[in-house]
């Protein structure tokens, strides 16, 4: 990634380098790494991976399951699978080889159970780039087709102890490299937007097949939805896992009503490496920064159609107009989803800054509605975006009431 964008902010990815370097046991770690949709989630994970590298002793195999899998059709059968075949194509690029006969076994194995075949053209180029062929034409269909998705899961669910087995094998094959030994390196596989899976799948995954997602054995870190912290169910679900660890938004309010200067600087930071604070207002920063909420995708999405707008407008320079007619369309978005129970949640929320139980609650931290803090101690409030929607909702509610008298 291109540090020259990056700003320094509360994270615990440095807390997460610490306890891989240091390894406070021979067993392969598995992390849960989560935080609000737009929170800078990728961008921590790949300051992760560099981090990682500095120190010699992993070979990182990371990779985006929106770009490996289809992001609405994810089972651990599928996962699993990616997981083997990214580690194996991230050694095949490496110049990193597994023994012949292993590569013969794998190829057969995945030709028998997937149906995929290997042309004359490709076998003759070797057995370790036959395979990368063939992983590289396996992902491409459980990606784009949901008849093959299909196929494979019925093949491979009865048969998950030879999956695993398969994957195993090779992650031994590839530690016992030269390259590899000679500095006692050990695979770590990060995997970025699981957190972007629907609440529903989200819960299949990690809640009913957690202890197959804990299979393979090298490290990996998986992000999941802030959504599934709040569940009733996370608390089995991290008893599989080593530890979870969670990317705070910015703070651009303090639990007790105050300004947090110090966090609203680190955004006027990241705006700063990213444009010219020349075109653009004191006024309109300021009511990116409050009226995002400290969500990274929010605020620049807020400063990149404000642009627009300006442009639409002969500006040359951003002001708080500009900003307010993108804040207007956000709010509307939010106002299309909201329903009547979510209100009263919401409500609640913005009164005490404590997240109460339900899943209407998960609801309303998968769609960004709920933002969660960190002080000493965690606590949440409602999106700046929605609170004038709130506050209209609530007087509606308390109008009527009296009429009602």
């Amino acid at each position: 990634m291109d540090k020259e964008y990056y700003t320094k902010r509360q994270s615990p990815v440095d807390e997460i380098v610490k306890r891989l370097i240091v390894g406070t046991t021979e067993k392969p770690e598995k992390f849960l790494f989560t935080g609000h949709r737009g929170s800078g989630k990728s961008t921590e994970l790949n300051i992760l991976s560099d981090e990682v590298k500095k120190y010699n002793k992993y070979f990182v195999v990371k990779f985006s399951v929106s770009e490996t899998l289809s992001i609405y059709d994810i089972t651990y059968i599928d996962l699993l699978l990616t997981i083997g075949s990214e580690i194996y194509k991230q050694a095949f690029k490496n110049d990193i080889k597994i023994s012949k006969e292993l590569c013969k076994d794998l190829s057969e194995w995945m030709i028998k159970r997937t149906k995929i075949e290997i042309t004359e053209e490709n076998v003759s180029a070797g057995l370790e780039a036959g395979l990368n062929y063939l992983l590289g034409k396996l992902g491409t269909k459980m990606r784009v087709e949901a008849t093959t998705r299909e196929e494979i899961r019925k093949e491979l669910k009865p048969r998950l102890g030879d999956l695993v087995e398969k994957i195993n094998t090779m992650i031994y094959s590839i530690e016992d490299n030269s390259k590899l030994m000679e500095s006692d390196k050990k695979i770590i596989v990060i995997i970025d937007d699981l957190d972007k899976l629907d609440l529903k799948r989200a819960e299949e995954l990690f809640y009913e097949s957690s202890n197959s997602l804990t299979l393979p054995n090298c490290s990996i870190i998986y992000t999941i939805p802030l959504s599934i912290v709040h569940s009733n169910e996370y608390t089995q679900i991290k008893q599989n896992f080593t530890d979870a660890f969670i990317l705070p938004n910015i703070r651009v309010w303090k639990s007790n009503g105050e300004k947090d200067e110090e966090e609203r600087k680190t955004l006027t930071t990241i705006l700063e490496k990213r444009m010219d604070l020349k075109l653009i207002s004191n006024e309109a920063i300021n009511i990116a920064i409050e009226n995002s909420g400290g969500n990274l995708y929010h605020f620049v999405y807020m400063i990149r159609s404000a642009c627009i707008n300006a442009i639409m407008r002969n500006r040359n320079k951003i002001e708080i107009e500009d900003i307010n007619s993108t804040i207007n369309n956000m709010r509307n978005d939010f106002d299309r989803i909201l329903r009547k129970e979510h209100y009263l949640i919401l409500d609640e929320i913005h009164r005490t800054k404590v997240a109460v139980d339900g899943k209407i609650l998960l609801e309303l931290f998968h769609n960004l509605s709920v933002l969660e803090y960190l002080n000493a101690k965690r606590w949440c409030d409602v999106h700046p975006l929605i609170v004038p929607l709130l506050k209209e909702r609530m007087e509606k509610q308390k109008n009527s009431k009296d009429t009602a008298r």
